[in-house]
């Protein structure tokens, strides 16, 4: 019965050792992917970033220039 123990403990730790080197292997498969086109995550993060700067400037440029033509008109009624 001590013999079943002790080899179904060592079967137990071989599939344990087998999914995680399994892990490793897709890991490092999954890295090496990343760079498709010569494009990493990282040069898509940074492209996504700076897209994103560039809208939040232009959206405050666009409602300071409204802000100030509706300024402008209501200084404009008012002095009327």
């Amino acid at each position: 019965m001590e013999h079943w123990a002790q080899l179904l403990t060592a079967v137990g730790f071989l599939l344990n050792a087998g999914a995680a080197v399994f892990g490793a292997y897709q890991s490092y498969k999954g890295r090496k992917q990343s760079d498709v086109n010569g494009v990493t995550i990282d040069q898509v993060h940074l492209a996504t970033n700076s897209m994103k700067d560039a809208l939040v400037k232009a959206t405050g440029e666009a409602a300071l220039a409204k802000g100030t033509a509706a300024g402008l008109e209501q200084g404009r009624a008012e002095h009327r």
